[in-house]
């Protein structure tokens, strides 16, 4: 049986990118998703996808605990760099209120200007999953136009 990580950070092991690569192949898994969650780790996972492509894979985007760190060069970055073949996803992006690590408005306000970016969006979502979803619907609508 094959396997694929969907939700790695191999940027933030202790073990290192290539040793985590290597036991992953170890026990059968064939490719990983390394995801990006602040603008600080964007070019860090965006290197790792492109080194070990087409094993590894990245996303793009600001996690809801991180909202108030998206700007708008932050979005310069993804919107440059998602068409890459190593990038398939934003992410990982969404509204979280089970923590509330970052004011709600703050998520609200970081989440449609990344998920406009493209689809997929890889979502966090923490007792969040109503208004996301709907705020997701809405603006992939307006994607779409």
């Amino acid at each position: 049986m094959e396997w694929i990580d969907i939700h790695a950070h191999l940027n933030m092991l202790e073990e290192g990118v290539e040793a985590a690569i290597n036991n992953a192949k170890a026990v059968g898994v064939k490719k990983i998703i390394t995801i990006g969650t602040q603008p600080e780790d964007h070019p860090i996972v965006l290197d790792i996808a492109r080194k070990y492509y087409p094993e590894v894979y990245c996303t793009l985007g600001v996690h809801p605990h991180d909202g108030g760190t998206y700007t708008e060069a932050a979005g310069k970055f993804i919107e440059e760099h998602v068409t890459e073949p190593c990038v398939v996803a934003v992410g990982e992006i969404g509204l979280d209120y089970y923590y509330d690590n970052s004011p709600r408005e703050l998520q609200k306000g970081s989440l449609p200007r990344t998920a406009r970016n493209r689809p997929p969006n890889q979502n966090a979502g923490g007792n969040s999953h109503p208004r996301c979803g709907r705020r997701h619907h809405r603006d992939f609508k307006r994607i779409q136009r």
